[in-house]
């Protein structure tokens, strides 16, 4: 009778001697349904019981939010490298590369943002043997397997993640997923005020000067972004706020980027003053093909018609790349990070033999 919380009839357990009151026979889980549930019908589960029932709950909960963090961070890791994918397609004068990892870097952040740092989070609430660090371990073994399977230039990936954070101080992450999806023309846009119609850096940086005012940024403000990370990041970070429409808040973006720069965008072969390796320079991408020969101990590679291996002579910032036609002419030196041509440094009496 579920007016009166009885039984019509006895209940079938008997009760215990040590426990009066499960021995009223016609009383529901002892007069005391707010504290106690009888799901067999027969007799209130022991404490042991009731314990187990709840820690299989909970090691179902931490299964299932295991297999979601897997699944909603490896669907969201692939549509992330599929989209710089294509976005870098886009643009060309030497970008490729940056763009690719800078978007993915961006949109890994995002991720980690989103979905990593709050699920893990929730492991280490609900699972005991889970703390802080494991949280950090399981984070970095997935930012690993990006570098390892999709990353091919971490300097630009980890400026993407600056990039992606420092937004993040004035927009939601979930804006700034639109946004990377929305950058084809923005980015088309840099490609060409970077090419510099053949006018080289000093046209390049007017031009991306020209592009931040257009933007709402201020010719101080788009300087030390420069300053920050680089002509191309610099570009790149203004092409997002030109998408996002923030650059009424650009200062607190570039104070923000800075914060958390660091030296971190800055080449290890910088830091060192040494000549960088092939690894450390724009040669690590797939568009880059080892030809097997070699010039004063470095690798030449060959990307479409011209020839490119490291100058094992200058260190530091005054490292660089030559670069050779497909009959074997200079062409001049080129940055190390993005492989476009510095001008005015084509020597005509440079060759190399690339048959």
């Amino acid at each position: 009778n579920a007016e009166q919380g009885r039984f019509f009839q006895e209940d079938t357990y008997a009760g215990t001697a040590t426990d009066p009151l499960t021995q009223n026979r016609y009383a529901y889980v002892k007069n005391s349904p707010l504290n106690y549930t009888d799901p067999s019908g027969h007799k209130i589960p022991s404490l042991g019981e009731i314990i187990s029932s709840v820690e299989n709950k909970r090691q179902e909960l931490i299964g299932r939010l295991d297999d979601y963090i897997w699944d909603k961070v490896g669907g969201g890791i692939k549509e992330m490298m599929n989209t710089a994918q294509e976005l870098s397609r886009t643009v060309d004068c030497g970008l490729e590369t940056a763009v690719y990892n800078i978007l993915l870097g961006a949109g890994f952040a995002v991720i980690d943002n989103m979905i990593l740092q709050p699920e893990t989070l929730m492991l280490e609430l609900l699972n005991p043997s889970w703390d802080a660090s494991d949280s950090k371990r399981f984070r970095q073994e997935i930012e690993d397997w990006v570098i390892e399977n999709g990353v091919t230039d971490t300097t630009y990936f980890y400026l993407g993640q600056l990039i992606s954070d420092a937004l993040q101080v004035i927009i939601t992450a979930q804006q700034i997923l639109k946004i990377i999806k929305n950058l084809g023309p923005a980015l088309a846009r840099l490609s060409a005020i970077l090419s510099g119609g053949g006018g080289g850096l000093q046209l390049a940086a007017a031009g991306v000067g020209a592009y931040a005012l257009d933007a709402g940024i201020s010719a101080g403000t788009a300087s030390a972004l420069v300053d920050a990370v680089g002509l191309i990041g610099a570009g790149v970070a203004i092409a997002f706020m030109d998408v996002s429409g923030i650059g009424y808040d650009a200062d607190k973006f570039v104070e923000a980027l800075t914060e958390g720069n660091a030296e971190t965008d800055i080449p290890n072969y910088i830091k060192e003053n040494r000549v960088p390796l092939d690894k450390e320079t724009v040669l690590k991408g797939q568009d880059y093909q080892k030809t097997g020969k070699k010039i004063k101990g470095a690798q030449i590679y060959k990307k479409g018609n011209q020839y490119y291996y490291r100058d094992t002579f200058h260190i530091g910032e005054s490292a660089h790349l030559e670069v050779f036609d497909k009959r074997g002419k200079h062409l001049g030196e080129a940055d190390p990070l993005t492989g476009i041509l510095k001008p005015g440094t084509a020597d005509p009496t440079k060759m190399i033999d690339v048959k």
